[in-house]
Formats: structure tokens, C-alpha cells, sequence
């Protein structure tokens, strides 16, 4: 029930309540899910990815997605490398911890400027990522994340 709104309490990712998305008989809950397969200009499929962990999974997916199609990176690098997450309210920017070593100077930047961080575990809240990808010289890759015991059964 937690993918319902209720008025004047957040939900579990800290969201406030939507009118939008009160419960009602008959409605189901707005959702955060974005299952994706994406595909080349002549309608191959390159790229299948998902995610569990509600509001994070939107931009979980579009970093990895950024990563590994625009940027060329692999995709186990490209899952297992840090992430940010910002959803708006709370104004709170959330970052794996790993990702301030790497990014010391630009995080420090951000909070002069007034922003809130807040720095978390990878496992301690990010959401679990699977993605099969077919852009490597025919290879299918699959790659479950590193951040939940995951893993997949596949068959070709």
C-alpha cells in the first residue's frame, strides 16, 4: 500500500503525499517501475533494463542506460559504478559513498552553493538494477547489481 499516497504522510522513500494518488476504489498506484528495452534504428533490440526500489529506479536506469549506450562504458562497470539520486522534495541530494571519493571537489562545490547531501551505502537504500545488453559484437550481457543478492536465469 505503500505506492498509494496518503494525505499528510510521506511514503516510505520519503515523497509526500499526491492527491493524484490517493487511494480510491478502483485506482492503482502511480509508479515508479520503468521497464525498458531499447532498441537500434532498424529495430534490434540493444538494451533490456529494470529495476526494483521505488523512487530511485528512474534515475538508476537513466544512469546506467547514459553510461553504457552514450558513453561506451560496459555494462558491469557501468551498474557497479556509483550513483546520485535527487527526487525533488525532500530537497536532499543522495549520494553513494563511493561517489564522493571520486567526486570530493564537485560535492563540496554543491553544498557551498546551499545544496543538502546525503551520503549513503550503496546497499543501504539504492535500488537493485537488471540489465541485458547486445551491443558488443553480438555478445548478449547480462549484469545483475552488485548493491542485492540478485541474480538471473537466462536462456538464448
Amino acid at each position: 500500500m505503500d505506492d498509494f499516497s496518503s494525505p499528510g504522510f510521506q511514503n516510505l522513500y520519503g515523497l509526500p503525499p499526491s492527491p493524484s494518488n490517493f487511494i480510491q476504489p478502483g485506482r492503482r498506484p502511480i509508479s515508479s517501475m520503468s521497464p525498458t528495452i531499447i532498441v537500434n534504428e532498424k529495430g534490434d533490440v540493444v538494451m533490456v533494463i529494470g529495476a526494483a526500489g521505488g523512487s530511485k529506479i528512474t534515475t538508476s536506469v537513466a544512469q546506467i542506460i547514459v553510461k553504457h549506450l552514450w558513453y561506451g562504458i560496459d555494462l558491469k562497470r557501468a551498474m557497479d559504478e556509483a550513483r546520485v539520486h535527487h527526487q525533488l522534495m525532500p530537497n536532499v541530494l543522495v549520494v553513494e559513498d563511493n561517489f564522493k571519493i571520486e567526486y570530493e571537489k564537485l560535492l563540496h562545490q554543491i553544498e557551498k552553493i546551499g545544496h543538502n547531501i546525503e551520503f549513503k551505502y550503496p546497499a543501504d537504500g539504492f535500488c537493485a538494477v537488471t540489465s541485458i545488453s547486445h551491443v558488443n559484437r553480438g555478445n548478449v550481457v547480462g549484469v545483475p547489481d552488485i548493491r542485492r543478492k540478485t541474480g538471473g536465469v537466462g536462456y538464448v
